[in-house]
């Protein structure tokens, strides 16, 4: 899933607690790394969101002549 691979040689074991744990390594791995994308794409929305915030908030502030002015003095 999204471009990852793992080799789990074990998969197709004879041994049945073998190819459980190979076929649950499996499903984690799949789940983890679904997981860690969401993570990554929610970490990168909040920052966008904070940016857009910002600007929105800011952006009166930086065409007001005293702002300007007051941040020029400093």
């Amino acid at each position: 899933m999204l471009g990852r691979r793992r080799v789990l040689p074990k998969i197709n074991h004879k041994d049945f607690k073998e190819r459980s744990h190979t076929e649950r390594q499996a499903v984690n791995f799949t789940i983890q790394g679904l997981y860690d994308k969401l993570d990554r794409l929610y970490g990168v929305l909040l920052s966008v969101g904070y940016v857009v915030y910002c600007f929105i908030v800011l952006s009166p502030l930086l065409k007001s002549d005293s702002f300007l002015a007051h941040v020029i003095r400093y």
